[in-house]
């Protein structure tokens, strides 16, 4: 039987304890970040503000450990830093709507870019009102779209944890009303062990490059 990846969590907020709840439930090794020593962690999540990133890179790629890091924290922008491990940015591990993020880009490569077009789009999301920025996710859609940014609809008054998305538009004549609503964190949990799972038993059998992966590369290469 494969082993079970060892689990290195970089963050200390409270979607690192729901990630560390889900770990003690279903029995998974882990460990903060720093490393204090013991078994080397297989797979890094990171969803922390970022201050311990730079730290976090240096740690995976050093002693010839290569570990790959999940990036699920927004204040990181990918692809401006330098990495010399497997980096996966993953603008959203709810899974159903990591898969719709891979729909939302499939459509700007085999739709928005032909003579079929697409128009009137609307993108409105919610979330709880400590989080100030719009969210990575409304801004990965609104990047795939060609929304401006400006015209996404942010929604703050409700204050417990929620996540919630809705799209409306036309494109190569069909109309598309589509809307996620996430209670909580688990969901997200869930979906980082998922991933790390995945990239454990891939990580087995081929090297991973030590460069940037988009959320698409996860799901179309590694999955």
């Amino acid at each position: 039987m494969e082993r079970e990846p060892r689990i290195l969590i970089v963050g200390r907020g409270a979607v690192a304890s729901a990630v560390e709840r889900l770990c003690i439930a279903e029995s998974r090794k882990y460990t903060y970040f720093p490393w204090e020593g013991g078994h080397v962690p297989d797979v890094a999540i990171h969803v922390g503000s970022g201050r311990e990133f730079g730290d976090l890179l240096q740690f995976c790629s050093s002693a010839g450990r290569n570990i790959p890091i999940l990036q699920c924290s927004s204040p990181i922008e990918p692809h401006k830093t330098p990495v010399r491990s497997a980096v996966f940015d993953v603008p959203n591990a709810a899974l159903p709507l990591l898969l719709f993020l891979e729909f939302a880009y499939q459509l700007s490569r085999h739709v928005l870019v032909s003579d079929l077009g697409s128009h009137n789009w609307r993108l409105e999301e919610s979330h709880q009102e400590s989080k100030q920025r719009v969210s990575s996710t409304a801004e990965t859609i609104a990047k795939h779209l060609q929304i401006p940014i400006e015209h996404v609809i942010k929604d703050r008054s409700r204050p417990e944890p929620h996540a919630y998305h809705h799209l409306k538009g036309v494109a190569a004549g069909v109309e598309m009303d589509l809307s996620f609503k996430v209670e909580g964190r688990r969901p997200y949990a869930e979906g980082m062990i998922y991933l790390a799972r995945r990239l454990h038993g891939r990580g087995k059998f081929q090297k991973l490059e030590p460069r940037w992966y988009a959320a698409t590369e996860l799901l179309t290469t590694f999955w």
